[in-house]
């Protein structure tokens, strides 16, 4: 039987993590199919109970002393797999480097993914140097933008290939029930900037005080955050809703979302936000505009508060564009649709295992 292996750092809740789930959700219906975690037991996403999941993190929490415990773990997984009908899919790219040290004598087909943008995610001048010269020993590389891949050498460009984000949805955009509320969703880290978008909202608060705005997400800056809510004296009017498990349906009611981010590999929530058909305004990262225009969306420059303020403040003043362009966002599912994205994924992993036969 055919073989698939995920490594990931955990499943807690992210975007990365949300893509292995669903992958491996679906391939374990041809594939037997496991989920590696190599830096924490956490595990927020549903997995079929035929997948085997497997916790190589330890207690040290050093990382550099966990690494032998690591690259052992993982070696005696890969030497157990049938090269010919198996394949390992990593993401991240410190997991990546990991994994392939560990494949290195053992070569079973690899794919190795790039999650977030490789310019402006904080990864050290040694990690930049590890990707750019042992990345050549995968067998693919998966970005997720156009952008992204084209950061990197021509040689890895060759080997690599642009797949989106598969996105689905459990919830449409109520045109009937809106409520006065402005939403976003995503990991409470400075790479959201949420602190951005609370001082925009209160830029135009005093103008429309009907509406609030609702945080959804866990992370380091909570604290920061809840004081910075507090000294603008919003703290009836912005709320910190942490983790959802119903998201879309907790959303689905609300007027506008909006993606504050510094930088982006490419934003669930807001893909799954257009896919809702809810009028979205984010940050014109790098590789965002691959799917957003000014047709389905408003984009606006990255660190701007003004820009972000007069975006919502526009979107409230004119309910028909909302609706307009909350109705173009919905056609990005022709791209990102679940089905779509996991049907590319099974041609590369069919192709890798075909080529290496």
């Amino acid at each position: 039987m055919k073989e698939i292996v995920f490594i990931i750092g955990s499943l807690d809740m992210g975007g990365a993590e949300r893509v292995i789930s669903t992958l491996a959700n679906d391939f374990c219906k041809e594939y037997k199919t496991t989920v590696v975690t190599i830096l924490s037991n956490k595990y927020e996403y549903k997995l079929d109970n035929s997948i085997n999941v497997v916790n190589l993190s330890e207690n040290e929490t050093n990382r550099i002393l966990k690494l032998p415990g690591l690259l052992c773990g993982l070696s005696r997984i890969f030497k157990k797999l049938d090269k010919k009908n198996s394949v390992i899919v990593s993401f991240v790219a410190r997991i990546n480097i990991i994994v392939l040290i560990a494949n290195m004598f053992i070569r079973v087909p690899l794919i190795l993914s790039e999650r977030n943008d490789p310019k402006n995610d904080g990864r050290s001048h040694f990690i930049r140097l590890l990707t750019a010269i042992l990345y050549k020993m995968s067998d693919r590389i998966v970005f997720q933008t156009a952008y992204a891949k084209n950061l990197f050498s021509k040689a890895i460009q060759k080997m690599s290939i642009v797949i989106y984000n598969p996105a689905s949805v459990e919830a449409e955009k109520s045109t009937d029930n809106e409520r006065e509320e402005i939403v976003t969703a995503g990991r409470l880290a400075n790479q959201k900037n949420h602190i951005l978008l609370i001082n925009s909202f209160n830029r135009i608060h005093d103008k429309y005080s009907e509406y609030t705005l609702s945080i959804y997400g866990v992370g380091p800056l909570k604290n920061q955050l809840e004081k910075h809510i507090i000294s603008l004296n919003l703290q009836d009017r912005v709320i910190l809703k942490g983790n959802s498990f119903d998201l879309h349906k907790e959303i689905a009611d609300s007027a506008i979302f909006v993606m504050s981010s510094d930088y982006e590999g490419q934003s669930n929530a807001l893909l799954e936000a257009m896919m809702m058909g809810l009028p979205c305004i984010a940050t014109n990262t790098p590789g965002t505009d691959e799917l957003l225009n000014e047709k389905n969306s408003m984009l606006v420059d990255v660190g701007d508060e003004q820009q972000m303020a007069d975006a919502i403040e526009y979107l409230i003043q004119n309910p028909n564009i909302r609706k307009e362009i909350g109705g173009n966002a919905k056609k990005v599912i022709s791209l990102i649709g679940k089905d779509i994205i996991i049907s590319q994924w099974k041609l590369l992993i069919a192709d890798v295992i075909i080529n290496e036969k």
